[in-house]
């Protein structure tokens, strides 16, 4: 057994399976990364480069689904709420909507997960 203390959260991701979180000496949570993140992971992050649009009506319908981060002609940023909305639907729309030369989802980083526990000041 190997216990680490940090606060960098890319070594918690590349070396850790077993987090415990403390807020003021008291554990917050005691478990794995993986349920964690799908418990406290609410949004996904999807950037988008496309080469044309194929329907602004789609276009239009589909933004109001997501929050909108960055854009410019033929790139977009955009975060979804996967408590809402499913990931696999919002890229079948932006597929009918756009011509699409790179898609990518990610999540958010952990820091921002942590953050926002802390944020809420206890685990639910």
């Amino acid at each position: 057994t190997i216990m680490l203390t940090t606060h960098d959260m890319g070594d918690i991701e590349a070396l850790c399976k077993r987090i415990i979180l403390l807020d003021r000496g008291k554990i917050i949570y005691d478990g794995s990364l993986d349920k964690l993140k799908k418990r406290y992971v609410k949004t996904k992050i999807i950037t988008v480069t496309y080469s044309k649009v194929k329907s602004r009506k789609m276009v239009e319908e589909g933004l109001k689904k997501v929050r909108v981060i960055k854009e410019k002609p033929g790139y977009i940023v955009m975060t979804v709420d996967i408590k809402k909305h499913q990931i696999k639907k919002i890229i079948s729309d932006i597929t009918k909507a756009v011509e699409i030369n790179d898609l990518l989802v990610e999540e958010p980083e952990l820091e921002e997960v942590i953050a926002e526990i802390y944020r809420q000041g206890k685990i639910k």
